[in-house]
């Protein structure tokens, strides 16, 4: 017979090619172990893959992808795919691994997102990392750099399908709960960010009702949520719109001294509108901005409101932000700046 040793005590496991397989095995911290066919509790411990060539790290997640099984180690990923009655084990990236166990996700057929050992969020595809560069804010690339390494295990990733989006829960700085979520649409290659009222510890795409489902999201604190894109309060307290554009820059040094605002904003709501210049934390220029266009269901159906802003912000790199609090859509359509620029020999110039 196949052998009728009980499972090995493994801190990962998969079903793929009729087999149950443990990894993270004491002791046998880089191997692999099946099971018999179709008999996921019997074991032959003789029979085992190996995952090393020159460094040595233990086997941190294994995954069924494409078709195949997928180890990811600290630093490096693996491949065993089936050949004939054999598996055959291949070293597919190196210098790159898993940064946190729970960060790897399935997203699509031929898409696996995880967390890297670099604090970056990468995309894997059948044939190795994908190559493909996605234009990552400033703020995504601090929230990255500042997760925090000692509870880096914490992080907790979840597909929501409906939206093609990867959500991942991270601690950053001192905290050591998630307390921000990274959002990367893979289907538009945009990031974003949200934070809520508890920290998310765990996420699952779940059917909680007949033709329904929805992204579940666990808490620290024992709590169970759903995320609602239509839902106007996180937990009861309000949520707050808050988008920043990139760094727009210039060769020359130029003075923004009038604006043009396109936006559409209900009466009786408000929203602040920040300008940033030269890559500063701290807004060189900040408004209120009021609503009056009439309340309705539709906004695209409202009035535009056309705001000319009068401001002298000097810089050679600006941005603009944009923060809410209400309850109320809201749409930006245009930003037209006039500026003020000195061209050497032609005195100063406006466009």
């Amino acid at each position: 017979s196949y052998g009728n040793a009980k499972p090995p005590d493994g801190s990962t496991i998969e079903t793929w090619d009729g087999r149950l397989w443990v990894g993270g095995v004491p002791g046998y911290e880089e191997f692999l172990f099946p099971s018999g066919l179709d008999t996921p509790e019997q074991f032959d411990m003789t029979f085992n893959l190996m995952l090393r060539e020159r460094e040595a790290g233990k086997v941190l997640r294994i995954m069924e992808f494409s078709n195949e099984l997928w180890a990811f180690k600290a630093a490096s990923i693996w491949k065993v795919a089936r050949t004939g009655d054999s598996y055959i084990v291949d070293k597919l990236v190196e210098d790159v691994g898993l940064g946190a166990v729970g960060s790897a996700v399935r997203c699509g057929k031929d898409m696996l997102v995880f967390l890297s050992n670099h604090k970056r969020i990468e995309i894997l595809t059948p044939t190795g990392l994908a190559q493909a560069e996605f234009p990552i804010s400033a703020k995504v690339k601090e929230t990255l750099a500042s997760i925090n390494t000692a509870v880096i295990h914490k992080c907790a990733a979840g597909n929501y399908v409906e939206r093609g989006e990867y959500r991942l829960a991270v601690p950053t700085g001192s905290n050591t709960e998630p307390d921000t979520v990274i959002v990367f649409n893979y289907l538009r290659g945009t990031f974003g960010l949200d934070d809520y009222a508890y920290s998310p510890t765990s996420m699952n795409l779940t059917d909680y009702a007949a033709g329904s489902r929805a992204l579940l999201l666990g808490s620290s604190s024992g709590g169970l949520y759903r995320a609602d894109e239509a839902a106007s309060t996180d937990d009861g307290a309000g949520i707050t719109m808050d988008v920043q554009t990139g760094w727009l820059t210039t060769p020359n040094k130029v003075k923004i001294f009038k604006l043009f605002l396109d936006y559409v904003l209900p009466e009786t709501k408000a929203m602040s509108f920040r300008i940033y210049k030269n890559f500063e934390g701290t807004p060189a220029w900040d408004k209120t901005l009021d609503g009056n266009t009439p309340a309705g269901a539709d906004p695209e159906l409202r009035n535009t409101i056309r705001a000319k802003l009068g401001m002298a912000v000097q810089g050679k790199a600006f941005s603009f932000r944009f923060v809410n609090s209400d309850d109320a859509k809201i749409k930006v359509s245009q930003i037209n700046a006039v500026v003020i620029h000195r061209e050497k020999g032609q005195g100063v110039q406006a466009a």
